[in-house]
């Protein structure tokens, strides 16, 4: 059981004045949850979020801390043949097969392997759950494993170890070790090493495989519109016959690092390595949450994490001495061991007195525990997020309830079901006491277990803590200085005084669409589609034109950062930290940006919320905040966070690309660089953003949900009406330019890891037309499968192919398409031009019809499944309102898909395709 999300059922559990049992959690009543006469574990549910699909799942108990030295790497290499040939879909028949029935590789067909489990993804349109059963059946059992595959498949694993070398990876080789001695997750990462990749026998893969890949050690996951009992027939059908891999006896190993006494530092450093951040890490062994006393524990271990995160936020706004991403929290990490650690970032000469800080906090916990009002406060947020789940119990997405069955098997915990979790805490979170949670901060760091791990630069104009300063920090038992925490007096309302209200003086319903759309007396228009996909969710876009097209180019880091510096202030002169406090229990967020070409805002609330949503939208246009402190502490974590883009390869080839494609106008891509981040001006930032949202001309609102129509009339005539417009004062943006960079092969060089990365852009000027666009799009996805089919399976020459694409809109009226994909630098060119040909010969002759059908299919699906969805109804509207036109309908959607044959996509590929003005990027080691 975990709180990924929900689920359903209640149970009794035991309560004797404030002292709580230990009763078993039970099982929830709204699944099956069954063991077969081989050993298999299945779960079974039927749910119909989303219609007619069905969420298939095989995990296995198995990952890379399971193998011998000469399997370094095969855990995760049988994930890889699991799509590389079984014994009823050889070759790659498999992903065709599934393809034909619309489920893509990589974005819905998928799996992982870890240290330690390997799971696959497999959802399915429910009416083909035969066929997805089979393939369930054929990767537990019947993999096939013949020499041929697997020495194809070789090239591919290396190439996916190859894009992972770099400087986070030769960091971990140096501090998980010590981290984690004497346990295979101190050194056996998933990827495995190169020698055995390259160098071991099929029957060391075909021995892991028989050996791990047992019924006992198996579960299959079935969540989806379906028939419980039909789908156990099935299962049945699939799972239990003729099995090859035999249940035999054996016991899953534990594993737990050797015990220390006292602490360990390690100081991992890497020369493209430009912050630092320190952690101190007490292991413990971890959890199982089977009883209500464990359940209460794992309430307390999250109340505490949150009750020191807000402190931690104040404490950065309040500290001179600068650090970010600061954390103190008891958490799971692998399979056998919890770590409660101290966490943050900070620029590495801070080291020391970073630590000094996150110490004191945690031993402030310690010695004075929490405030009532602050315990108060964090418990009403946690009862507030369990209501939400609750309320949305019957809507919940299959994924989610397969996600807490997976956990459950692989902790062998029991799943209650979001009505147990919402009913315990509503009776029990009371009797969680300040004590309760201060001897939870004892209990926590008592260990003596624990690593002090410091990540940084490798070269520095200081040298770093001795083993002996650092300790000294963590095993002192007095810290001088320490008081009780003091809260900042909290504010009672957003607003002292409730605008005047306007009108709405046009209503408008467009029956096609069930939209809504109102024009109000200040000349601003709303549009509201009322749903019911969802009891507590509105979802809000809003947009007008403007944008920083137009602003002058010193001033440009302002503007790209003016929403961010008031984000960090707060609003209306109320700090964060004060509206965080005062927004307390309530389900909303809100946030803007400006970009090139629009202005916007986008946020959620529950309907019980709507009014502090509508306040807030109001205060972020007439009333924001631009705070010093913010600011400076804003300006001081992005160079720490960005101090690397001119030191690692890769953010240095990708700078590259974008001033060579945006013909060095630094408006169009204007990077965060330390020297950037200077020109920001606190002042000019404020102009930037009262020019923008303060005159709210242009702007069109969207909400889209479980809208209460009268509230948000009268919320809508109250906030919306009164908001100023002037159109004749609002700057406008600049008219887009469609210069194009030259079709030419440009060769970068940084770096030391043999690897390259290739990257082809082609921009093509356009006008947004529906056929030329849906067209474009299945060109896009189908030259991804070919690309795939052949750079991959059959060249085994990448890891994967990332191919993207974009149609002219409004403000930038271009065709635009990516491809990029890493390999061996020796490949580079051979493999470009190989995907060149590619390329040409698909614009050339255009699609098979298979391929159109293959993606007309997948298409048909998409559609349909995101039907029912406020995120892409809401999406959808708000493009249609930047291209200045209404939104298409489900059916005028659906009839564009079936228009499309193999000749209209080869008719249409010259409008937005030349194959000779692609412009090719190659970054190669030094």
């Amino acid at each position: 059981m975990t709180i990924l999300r929900i689920s359903l059922l209640s149970l009794i559990y035991i309560c004797s004045g404030l002292t709580l049992q230990a009763a078993r959690i039970p099982d929830a009543h709204n699944f099956t949850k069954g063991r077969l006469s081989n050993g298999l574990t299945y779960f079974i549910q039927q749910n119909s979020n989303p219609e007619k699909k069905t969420e298939l799942r095989l995990v296995v108990n198995a990952g890379s801390a399971l193998e011998e030295d000469s399997q370094r790497g095969l855990a995760h290499f049988l994930e890889h043949m699991a799509f590389s040939g079984t014994r009823d879909f050889p070759g790659k028949l498999l992903i065709d097969t599934l393809q034909s029935i619309g489920v893509s590789f990589g974005k819905e067909l998928n799996a992982y392997t870890s240290f330690d489990e390997t799971v696959y993804y497999l959802p399915i349109p429910s009416d083909h759950l035969s066929l997805g059963m089979q393939i369930l059946a054929n990767w537990a059992f019947y993999l096939t494993l013949t020499e041929e595959s697997i020495d194809r498949e070789r090239g591919v694993i290396l190439e996916e170890m190859r894009l992972g070398k770099g400087s986070r990876t030769r960091l971990q080789e140096q501090y998980m070790p010590v981290l984690f001695k004497g346990s295979p997750y101190a050194y056996q990462f998933p990827i495995g090493t190169q020698e055995v990749i390259q160098n071991f026998q099929p029957e060391e893969l075909r021995k892991f495989y028989k050996k791990w890949y047992s019924p006992q050690n198996m579960a299959v996951i079935i969540v989806g519109d379906i028939h419980p009992e039909e789908a156990e027939k099935k299962l049945r059908q699939y799972m239990c016959q003729d099995m090859p891999n035999k249940a035999t006896k054996f016991e899953r190993p534990a594993y737990y690092p050797e015990k220390q006494k006292g602490g360990t530092v390690v100081i991992a450093t890497d020369p493209e390595k430009r912050n630092c951040s320190v952690e101190v890490c007490y292991k413990h062994p971890a959890k199982r949450i089977r009883t209500t006393k464990a359940y209460k524990e794992f309430l307390i271990d999250k109340l505490y994490a949150s009750l020191l995160t807000d402190r931690l936020e104040a404490l950065k706004d309040s500290s001179s001495i600068y650090f970010s991403d600061a954390d103190i929290a008891y958490s799971p990490h692998f399979r056998f061991i919890d770590t409660y650690s101290l966490f943050a970032t900070c620029d590495p000469k801070d080291v020391l007195p970073v630590l000094d800080l996150l110490v004191k906090e945690k031993e402030r916990a310690k010695i004075f525990g929490f405030l009532p009002s602050e315990l108060e406060r964090h418990k009403q947020k946690l009862q507030a997020k369990y209501q939400r789940w609750y309320n949305e119990r019957s809507k919940t997405a299959s994924d989610h309830f397969a996600d807490n069955y997976q956990v459950s098997f692989l902790l062998d915990q029991p799943e209650p079901g979001i009505q147990w979790e919402y009913e315990f805490i509503r009776d029990n979170l009371a009797h969680i006491s300040a004590k309760d949670i201060q001897k939870a901060a004892y209990r926590y760091s008592s260990v003596s277990d624990y690593v002090i791990t410091i990540v940084g630069p490798e070269e520095t104009d200081f040298e770093y803590p001795t083993t002996d300063q650092l300790l000294s920090f963590t095993e002192s038992t007095t810290k001088p200085g320490i008081k009780p925490y003091q809260e900042e007096e909290g504010i009672k309302s957003l607003m002292t005084v409730i605008p005047a209200k306007g009108t709405i003086v046009k209503e408008e319903f467009i029956d096609s669409l069930n939209l809504i759309k109102w024009n109000l007396s200040n000349g601003l228009n709303v549009i509201l589609l009322k749903t019911d996909y969802k009891d507590n969710e509105i979802l809000f876009r809003s947009t007008a034109e403007g944008g920083y097209s137009n602003v002058a180019e010193t001033d440009i880091m302002s503007a790209v950062n003016a929403t961010r510096i008031q984000d960090e202030s707060g609003v209306n002169g109320l700090t964060n930290l004060q509206l965080k406090q005062l927004m307390t229990g309530k389900d909303l967020a809100i946030t803007q940006s400006i970009s090139f070409y629009h202005e916007s805002m986008w946020g959620r609330s529950a309907p019980s919320d709507l009014t502090s949503l509508f306040q807030l939208i109001h205060l972020y246009h007439v009333s924001p905040y631009f705070k010093e402190n913010a600011f400076l502490k804003l300006i001081r974590k992005d160079k720490l966070t960005y101090s690397y883009l001119k030191q690692t390869p890769e953010s240095c080839f990708n700078y590259y690309v974008d001033s060579i494609m945006n013909q060095g106008d630094f408006r169009k891509s204007p990077w965060p660089l330390p020297e950037c981040l200077d020109q920001v001006d606190l002042k000019k930032s404020a102009s930037i953003y009262e020019s923008r949202f303060g005159n709210c001309a242009g702007f069109t609102f969207i909400f889209v949900g479980n809208i209460p129509e009268d509230k948000i009339r009268d919320l809508t005539e109250t906030y919306l009406c009164s908001l100023p417009v002037d159109p004749a004062a609002k700057p406008g943006y600049k008219a887009p330019q469609t210069d194009k960079a030259l079709p030419e092969a440009h060769y970068f060089r940084k770096g030391k890891e043999d690897k390259a990365t290739v990257k082809v852009r082609f921009v093509k000027p356009g006008v947004k037309k529906e056929a030329e666009s849906e067209n474009f799009t299945a060109f896009v996805d189908i030259l991804n499968n070919r690309l795939f089919s052949v750079l991959r399976l059959e060249m085994s020459g990448i890891y994967g192919v990332h191919v993207s694409g974009k149609t002219p809109d409004t403000m930038l009226p271009y065709y635009s398409l990516n491809l990029d994909f890493g390999c061996d630098p020796a490949r580079a060119e051979i493999l470009l031009e190989r995907m060149n040909q590619e390329i040409s010969q698909l614009w050339k002759d255009g699609p098979t019809q298979d391929e159109v059908e293959r993606y007309k299919e997948k298409s048909r699906i998409g559609l349909q499944s995101a039907q029912r969805s406020n995120a892409n109804s809401l999406s959808m509207i708000f493009k249609a309102v930047r291209n200045k036109q209404l939104p298409a309908t489900f059916n005028t959607l659906l009839s564009r898909i079936e228009e499309i044959t193999p000749e209209s996509i080869q008719k249409n590929a010259a409008a937005f395709l030349n194959p000779q003005e692609g412009i090719s990027f190659i970054h190669l080691p030094e």
